[in-house]
């Protein structure tokens, strides 16, 4: 298992829109707070919060008391409509440069003391920033370590690869692959590990229906992510 300190400020990475990024943030935090007692969570370009979106308040509603006293956490920007960030900023007088964005983000990090981090970006690993910068290119100078969530879904083998490819271009570490897989008969995570063998490649069940809340699926799986995390 890595020590708590080579686990600073993972990139959160999805395939795609809708794969369970936030859902599986939420699994990583609580598992690496089970594991080393700390965690930091930030959450660099959020949208939607016109309509109450809020990524935080999703992964503070599944920690316990304990757990929020020893997770630092921060949302740095966000703007109401639910679109881009690019497109939800692009009237904003006050909308930050992607130097300003990242030197916010080493300064959370700095300040929190914290050894173990997770930034989550916003959309798939090619969406774009504030600026229009593909987040995959915004980050890499100050964060090249990366976790990719992969698409579970019919058609998500291409649109994982697709991802890989652009993140191993841009010189990240994937450090692994974790996907919610709906129906595992369709073999996204098992194709995709015979396929890569750099990292990791962990294949979670399916959700409940969107109106039930997640406590047991991340009881039930809670295991499984901490040795995701042992294993990065």
């Amino acid at each position: 298992m890595k020590r708590a300190r080579d686990l600073q400020r993972l990139v959160v990475f999805g395939a795609n829109t809708d794969v369970g990024k936030t859902v599986i943030a939420t699994g990583l935090v609580r598992a690496a707070l089970r594991i080393f007692n700390e965690a930091a969570y930030c959450k660099p370009l959020q949208t939607g919060t016109g309509r109450g979106d809020s990524d935080i308040n999703t992964i503070l509603s599944y920690c316990t008391p304990d757990e929020r006293d020893k997770l630092a956490y921060t949302e740095l920007y966000s703007w109401p409509d639910p679109v881009s960030p690019h497109v939800a900023a692009a009237n904003d007088p006050d909308a930050p440069s992607d130097e300003a964005v990242c030197k916010k983000i080493v300064d959370f990090f700095r300040s929190s003391e914290m050894n173990v981090g997770f930034i989550e970006t916003a959309g798939g690993v090619m969406s774009p920033g504030v600026k229009g910068t593909p987040q995959a290119e915004m980050y890499q100078s100050s964060f090249p370590e990366a976790i990719l969530v992969g698409d579970g879904k019919l058609g998500g083998i291409s649109t994982t690869f697709c991802a890989l490819e652009s993140l191993v271009k841009r010189k990240y570490n994937v450090r692994g692959i974790i996907m919610i897989e709906e129906d595992s008969a369709l073999g996204n995570s098992e194709y995709i590990r015979s396929q890569w063998c750099h990292s990791q490649v962990v294949s979670l069940p399916g959700l409940p229906p969107i109106a039930e809340p997640l406590f047991h699926w991340h009881d039930n799986n809670g295991s499984a992510f901490e040795s995701f995390i042992r294993d990065l």
